[in-house]
C-alpha cells in the first residue's frame, strides 16, 4: 500500500513539474533567435514618452507615426500614410485617422505572396478603472510596432534574397473599436489581396507568455507554420473561445477572409488600459518572447517557395491542438477528433452496459460530483466578488483591477480546495468501481458537449478518456494487479493538459478566476482520485 501510494505522489509530482514548464518560455539571455529585445526596448522607450490616442492626444501620436515612418524609411519599406477623415465609430467618437503602410517585395514582386505584418500605435483613450490618466501604450500595442520593426531589422540584416514579400500595417484607431483596421480594408484592400498569411500582434496584460489566441478558419496549415516558432504557447480551447472575438484588428482581417494568427500577453492585466501600462512596467522576457515567436515564422515564410501559392493557407481543415511540453504542439483534425469521440462514447457506453448492476450507484456518484463542481464555482466567485468589494475594485471579468495579494491568492486558495476535497475524498473506500465509473461517465459527457459546441477544448477529456479505456482494455486481458499502474496515465494526461489551462485563466482574469480554477479542479478529480483509489485498492 506505502509503495503504491509512494508511486502514485511521485508521479503527480513530475506531472505538476511538467504541466508548469509546458508554458516555458526563455530568459533574456537566452539566445534562442537573433531578435534584439535590447534594441526594441529602445523603440519602445521613444513610442511611449507620452499617451497618444487617437481622440485625446493628436500631437503625440503624430510624434510617434512620424518616429515610426523614419524607422521603415531605414529600412527600406517604403513607408506610405493612408488618411481617412472625420471616420466615425459606433460609439458617435469622431476621428480623422493615419494608418502606415509599407513593403518589401518578394522575387516576383507584387505578382508575389505576402505575409502581412499588424499592430496598432494609438494607445487607449478610455481607462475602465478609474480616471487617474490615461495609457503610455507600452504593451498595448506598444510591444507589437516594435516587434514588427526589430522583426524588419533582422530581415534587412541577413541580406538574403526573399523568395516572398513582407507588407506592414500599423493601424490608428484601433482603440475606437478596431476603425483603422476598417477604413483601411473598406478602402484599400486591393493591396493586401496578394497577402497569404497575417501575424497581427496585441497585447492586453504587461507580462507573462506571449499566447498565440486566434486563429483564421481551415487552420491546419496555419498551424503548422506557426509550429516554427520558438517556445509556442497556445491552444485550440483559447483560439475556439476567441474565435469571434472582436477586441482586435484581426476581427477585420478574418472578416475579409485573410487567414493568419493573433497574439496576445495576459499577465498583469490590471494594467490594461491604464496609465501603468508605461515604459516602466514592460518585460523584457514578454518582449524578447513576441520576438522568438514572430521572427522564425517570418523568416520560414519570405524564405521558402512553399508559400507561393495565394491560396496555400485557406486549404486544408480545421485542427485541434494544444501544448504537451515546451516547444511540443500536438495537434489532429476536427474530422478525426469526431471519430475518435465516436469510438470513445461507445465504448463507454458498452463499459457501462458491462457494469449496470453498478449504475445506481454510478448516478449518485455523478450527482455529488456535480454539487462538487457547481458548489466550488459559486464558492469562487464569491470569494472573488468579496476580495474585489473589500478592495474597492470593479467585478468585471472583462477587466479586473489589481485586488491586493490577488497573484498569491488565486494560487494558494485552489490549492488549499483540493487538498481540502482531496483529503475527503480519499477516505471513502467504499464504492470505488461506482466512483470511477462517474468519473469517466462525467468526461464522456463533457466529451461530447465540447464535440458540439467547442471542440477545440475536446482534447481535454478525450486524451485522458481514451488512455482510461487502453488501461481498462489492459487490466482486463492481462488480469493482472501490475497491470493497474497504467492508470496512472489518465492522471497525468490531466495534470498536464489543465495545468496551463489554469494558468491561462489565472493570468487572463486575475483574481476573478477563481470560479473558473476551482470548477476545472473539480472536473479533475471527479476522475482523478477514484483512479487513485482504484490502484491504491
Amino acid at each position: 500500500m506505502k509503495k503504491r501510494k509512494g508511486i502514485i505522489l511521485a508521479v503527480c509530482i513530475l506531472s505538476i513539474l511538467l504541466g508548469c514548464i509546458t508554458m516555458h518560455y526563455p530568459n533574456t539571455k537566452e539566445n534562442s533567435t537573433n531578435f534584439s529585445y535590447t534594441r526594441a526596448k529602445e523603440d519602445l522607450k521613444v513610442i511611449t514618452k507620452e499617451p497618444h490616442s487617437t481622440v485625446h492626444h493628436q500631437e503625440a501620436l503624430k510624434d510617434v507615426r512620424q518616429y515610426i515612418v523614419k524607422e521603415l524609411e531605414e529600412l527600406n519599406m517604403n513607408p506610405e500614410i493612408f488618411s481617412y477623415k472625420d471616420v466615425e465609430n459606433d460609439k458617435g467618437e469622431v476621428a480623422d485617422l493615419n494608418n502606415i503602410y509599407g513593403k518589401i517585395d518578394g522575387k516576383n514582386g507584387e505578382d508575389g505572396s505576402y505575409i502581412l505584418l499588424v499592430a496598432h500605435y494609438d494607445s487607449a483613450g478610455t481607462n475602465p478603472q478609474n480616471d487617474e490618466g490615461y495609457s503610455y501604450g507600452a504593451s498595448d500595442d506598444g510591444y507589437g510596432v516594435v516587434t514588427i520593426l526589430e522583426t524588419l531589422r533582422n530581415i534587412r540584416d541577413s541580406g538574403k534574397t526573399l523568395e516572398n514579400g513582407i507588407k506592414v500595417l500599423i493601424t490608428d484607431g484601433e482603440e475606437m473599436h478596431l476603425i483603422g483596421s476598417r477604413e483601411e480594408f473598406n478602402n484599400n484592400f486591393s493591396l493586401y489581396k496578394n497577402v497569404s498569411y497575417v501575424i497581427n500582434l496585441e497585447a492586453r496584460g504587461t507580462s507573462g507568455s506571449v499566447i498565440m489566441f486566434q486563429t483564421s478558419e481551415k487552420n491546419d496549415r496555419v498551424l503548422n507554420l506557426y509550429k516554427n516558432a520558438n517556445y509556442p504557447v497556445t491552444s485550440s480551447l483559447i483560439t475556439d473561445l476567441y474565435k469571434e472575438s472582436g477586441r482586435s484588428d484581426f476581427l477585420n482581417i478574418k472578416n475579409r477572409g485573410l487567414a493568419g494568427i493573433n497574439f496576445t500577453t495576459l499577465d498583469n492585466v490590471e494594467y490594461y488600459h491604464t496609465p501603468e501600462d508605461s515604459y516602466k512596467n514592460i518585460s523584457d522576457k514578454s518582449l524578447k518572447h513576441y520576438g522568438d515567436q514572430v521572427l522564425p515564422i517570418v523568416e520560414e515564410f519570405i524564405y521558402s517557395d512553399k508559400y507561393n501559392d495565394l491560396d496555400y493557407f485557406k486549404q486544408g481543415n480545421d485542427s485541434i491542438f494544444f501544448m504537451i511540453l515546451p516547444n511540443v504542439i500536438l495537434d489532429y483534425s476536427v474530422t478525426l477528433g469526431r471519430i475518435l469521440a465516436i469510438i470513445i462514447i461507445i465504448a463507454v457506453i458498452v463499459t457501462m452496459i458491462h457494469n449496470r448492476d453498478k449504475i445506481k450507484g454510478i448516478l449518485k456518484s455523478i450527482g455529488k460530483n456535480l454539487i462538487h463542481i457547481i458548489g466550488t464555482l459559486i464558492l469562487g466567485l464569491i470569494i472573488s466578488l468579496g476580495l474585489a468589494t473589500v478592495s474597492g475594485v470593479n467585478f468585471t471579468l472583462n477587466h479586473m483591477g489589481n485586488v491586493p495579494g490577488d497573484d498569491i491568492l488565486v494560487i494558494v486558495l485552489p490549492i488549499v480546495l483540493l487538498v481540502f476535497m482531496f483529503k475527503i475524498e480519499m477516505k471513502k473506500k467504499e464504492n470505488i468501481n461506482e466512483n470511477f465509473f462517474a468519473g469517466v461517465l462525467i468526461q464522456t459527457i463533457l466529451l461530447s458537449v465540447s464535440m458540439i459546441f467547442l471542440p477545440g477544448a475536446s482534447y481535454l477529456t478525450m486524451i485522458p478518456l481514451m488512455l482510461t479505456l487502453i488501461s481498462l482494455a489492459i487490466i482486463r486481458l492481462t488480469n493482472k494487479e501490475v497491470a493497474k499502474y497504467t492508470l496512472l496515465l489518465t492522471i497525468v494526461a490531466m495534470i498536464i493538459l489543465y495545468i496551463p489551462l489554469i494558468n491561462i485563466f489565472r493570468m487572463a482574469f486575475s483574481i476573478g478566476s477563481l470560479p473558473f480554477i476551482f470548477a476545472i479542479l473539480m472536473i479533475m478529480k471527479s476522475l482523478i482520485v477514484p483512479t487513485i483509489n482504484k490502484i491504491i485498492n
